[in-house]
């Protein structure tokens, strides 16, 4: 099986982490992080569901961020990867204790976030 890779991104003017991880091995995602502030183990049935967005802590280097999963190239469509995004933001502002930030903020994150997501898509 071809090993997971979560790619890491930080966005400099928030305090959190941004992964990204084109994969439908669940394991691999449970080895490496938890839903935060819960500490659940995620759960994700891949087929319902073809990407997922939520807010997690590393457990390794102990970081707090958003994992954005996109079971496989076919379903990183930009269609999959705003859906996603906005989702991410969201739990970013939360997160922050802000319920919304301003639409330039929210633009400009999810921009950021799209353009993360595309990256490991194309792998540049």
């Amino acid at each position: 099986m071809k090993k997971t890779t979560f790619h890491e991104f930080d966005p400099a003017i928030y305090p959190v982490k941004l992964w990204i991880s084109i994969t439908n091995d669940l394991g691999a995602i449970k080895e490496k992080f938890k839903l935060y502030p819960s500490q659940q183990e995620i759960s994700i049935n891949f087929s319902q569901k073809d990407a997922l967005a939520g807010l997690v802590y590393h457990i390794e280097n102990k970081k707090i961020g958003v994992l954005i999963v996109f079971e496989s190239k076919k379903c990183c469509t930009i269609e999959n990867i705003a859906h996603e995004c906005y989702h991410a933001v969201d739990e970013i502002w939360k997160h922050l204790s802000e319920e919304y930030w301003g639409s330039e903020a929210t633009a400009y994150l999810i921009g950021w976030m799209a353009d993360c997501c595309w990256k490991v898509k194309t792998r540049k």
